[in-house]
């Protein structure tokens, strides 16, 4: 006996071994196997996991079928209409699979015999990624991609060639990050998934960051002070937001803006952030630069660098 498929589970029904979801609460969770020692008819897809139907009835691949399980239907010598989808986008609007071929010449939709023996029609199809590449902000240069798309989407191992032109002036780049790195405006990026870059750029060859706030902790109900924000690529426009609301400051250097806190923002117990935007003056350009927006903790840095913390000593910071 050879294993056919599984009833009571979710698809597909053919896998085997199977992962499956048990349902909750008291409803029984009864699975039944079925063996034949007929010839076999496995209909799967390349990538596994794929849709399609038989005869207006859908399955996911791998299925198994044969006479003494799916009925008379499936002697040998019938004949079945096989039908796939193109394109399939399983996980998300960026990645999609598009039909190549099935294993025994016929179309997207044909149909088929049963033959007297065990037999497997394959579905192979081709994966396709849109890459995910700009600038920050979105107005510093212009991103060209070669080849071009006009789908946005390409097969995977396509080796694009990302090219940066026509900054903005006062701009300069800080660095890729994401799945490019370096200063270079001229890049091989190798599609294999949603592919994401980012070329930074600021008014200051530093990047804009903020890595730590000093001190980040003040007593609940004290009268507040200075909060030294410490960060990289900062400038003198720069807008500071003290829990989502713009505060005066003072600009330092570039790698310091100091802020004041007083006791009314230090009245309850708790987190509240403490985030910078740069806005250079020469324009609405600037005014995406870096990762710092109002109410959001800029650049990648650690909650305890980000939020200025109030709480009662020696007590625990909250984050």
């Amino acid at each position: 006996y050879k294993f056919i498929t599984l009833g009571g589970t979710s698809a597909p029904y053919s896998a085997n071994p199977k992962s499956d979801y048990v349902p909750d609460g008291a409803a029984p969770y009864a699975v039944t196997g079925y063996f034949s020692k007929q010839p076999i008819t496995t209909i799967t897809t390349t990538p596994g996991g794929f849709w399609f139907t038989v005869d207006g009835d859908y399955y996911k691949a791998p299925q198994n079928f044969t006479e003494d399980v799916f009925g008379s239907g499936w002697a040998p010598g019938t004949l079945h209409t096989l039908t796939g989808f193109s394109p399939i986008q399983p996980y998300s609007v960026n990645s999609q699979y598009v039909f190549n071929s099935w294993s025994d010449g016929g179309a997207l939709s044909h149909m088929f015999t049963v033959p007297s023996g065990a037999t497997t029609i394959a579905g192979n199809f081709t994966a396709q990624y849109v890459p995910g590449v700009y600038t920050e902000p979105l107005c510093a240069a212009t991103v060209t991609m070669k080849p071009t798309s006009s789908s946005g989407f390409y097969n995977a191992g396509t080796v694009v060639t990302v090219k940066l032109t026509n900054p903005a002036t006062g701009l300069k780049i800080n660095g890729w990050t994401g799945d490019l790195s370096g200063k270079k405006t001229t890049q091989k990026l190798t599609v294999n998934d949603e592919e994401l870059a980012i070329a930074n750029y600021n008014d200051v060859p530093q990047p804009f960051a903020v890595t730590a706030l000093s001190p980040d902790l003040f007593a609940s109900g004290s009268a507040g002070g200075t909060v030294k924000i410490k960060g990289t690529g900062f400038g003198a426009n720069e807008a500071v937001f003290v829990n989502n609301v713009y505060r005066g400051s003072t600009f330092v250097s570039s790698k310091e803006i100091d802020v004041a806190l007083t006791s009314a923002d230090l009245t309850t117990p708790g987190a509240f952030p403490i985030a910078v935007s740069n806005y250079p003056a020469w324009g609405l350009c600037g005014a995406a630069i870096g990762k710092g927006r109002p109410g959001l903790c800029p650049g990648p840095v650690t909650p305890e660098a980000c939020c200025a913390r109030r709480g009662r000593r020696p007590q625990t910071p909250l984050i």
